[in-house]
């Protein structure tokens, strides 16, 4: 799913519904897009960082918290986001994240212990740099993130 350019709750309810229909075998995946995206969907390209970290926490949430809930962000607010599907996945369907091996995105998928799949991307000439950014503690645990890179 490209999340910076729907509705965010929405999102997670069909994502949800598909868990439920698949018995809790769904894995969902956020990719952030480029600038392409942004211009198609009338958005500022600069703000895609921040839109999809936003609407990542809010598909969190949406998942997470029973009843409704208000959501005042700097991208999307909502009044009440009250989720009518819940995933049978505790506590939410594994993420997968896809990149082309931008550092900050696989810092922040190594942040949230995600899993983050490189495509289109020279992995030998770039391994050694993402290597060391997912090596790094995490600022929530101070846990060591590792990945294993193959070409």
């Amino acid at each position: 799913m490209l999340p910076t350019s729907d509705n965010p709750p929405r999102l997670a309810e069909e994502i949800a519904m598909l868990d439920v229909l698949s018995g809790g075998r769904i894995v969902s995946g956020f990719v952030r897009g480029i600038g392409v995206e942004s211009w198609a969907n009338n958005t500022n390209p600069v703000h895609n960082r921040e839109r999809f970290e936003e609407c990542h926490d809010l598909n969190i949430k949406t998942w997470t918290t029973p009843g409704p809930f208000r959501w005042e962000g700097k991208h999307y607010q909502y009044r009440a986001v009250n989720p009518w599907m819940v995933p049978v996945q505790k506590p939410h369907p594994p993420i997968w994240v896809p990149g082309t091996g931008s550092p900050e995105t696989v810092e922040w998928a190594a942040a949230n212990r995600y899993t983050y799949a490189a495509f289109l991307t020279e992995l030998t000439r770039q391994g050694p740099c993402l290597t060391a950014t997912v090596s790094m503690p995490t600022k929530q645990d101070g846990n060591q993130n590792r990945i294993s890179l193959r070409s």
